[in-house]
């Protein structure tokens, strides 16, 4: 039996679609600890762009919440760079 080029691009189609729900229902758990949470915030803003708004809604809780703990986050990591001496 021959697959049309028709049906191989729909089966892929459908897959790529099912691969991306299973990526966003992923990421849409909560972090188990603390620091997974800061983690998951730090990486889900800074690396995937993702928007704050979003990012409240994933992890159930306030916009100000990420806001406070990405400025602590950045903090952080101002202090550990200066510590490192990247920075004078």
């Amino acid at each position: 039996m021959k697959i049309t080029e028709e049906v191989r691009a729909a089966i892929l189609k459908k897959c790529q679609e099912e691969l991306k729900q299973l990526i966003r229902d992923l990421c849409a758990i909560p972090a188990p600890s603390h620091h997974e949470e800061k983690r998951a915030v730090f990486l889900k803003r800074y690396w995937q762009l993702m928007p704050v708004s979003k990012i409240a809604e994933q992890l159930h809780c306030s916009e100000a919440r990420i806001h406070s703990m990405l400025h602590r986050l950045r903090q952080s990591l101002h202090e550990f760079l200066m510590k490192e001496g990247f920075f004078q």
